[in-house]
């Protein structure tokens, strides 16, 4: 595990999503014409990019970014919120926090809570979903929405 510099923060912890080249698969998979919407996001872009293929492929009308840890971060954030109308926002396990292998420190709590609002402020109506890994993000959104 490598550590993690997020924009301008220093999370102060491993990052076992830095090197996850293997994430990104070959073709974008194409938005589904009908479904959920979501907009998922975390810290890493190849992550960010293969759950968005896993979770079209799934028949969800994904769209996953990956944000930063400063005011440009935030505005990509805003820019997608502001987009679309959601379903379900959910948040990456590096993000949040949620990833027991990579338990939260301060500076990643300060970033989850000013992204947490951010979403709140863009997408009063949508669930939230704290994703716990990438490989259960279909799942993680799917218990979500159907529980909605």
């Amino acid at each position: 595990m490598t550590e993690r510099r997020t924009g301008d923060a220093d999370l102060g912890r491993a990052d076992p999503y830095a090197d996850a080249g293997d994430e990104v698969p070959g073709d974008e998979v194409p938005m589904p014409p009908e479904g959920f919407r979501v907009l998922g996001f975390g810290a890493h872009e190849q992550v960010a990019r293969g759950v968005q293929d896993r979770l079209r492929q799934a028949g969800v009308r994904a769209t996953a970014l990956a944000v930063t840890d400063d005011a440009a971060g935030d505005a990509r954030l805003a820019d997608a919120l502001a987009a679309d109308s959601y379903d379900a926002v959910a948040i990456g396990a590096f993000l949040s926090g949620q990833d027991p292998a990579t338990p939260a420190t301060a500076e990643s709590t300060q970033w989850f809570n000013r992204v947490l609002n951010l979403v709140h402020a863009g997408a009063p109506q949508a669930r939230i979903v704290l994703v716990r890994a990438p490989q259960t993000a279909v799942a993680d959104i799917k218990r979500i929405l159907a529980a909605s």
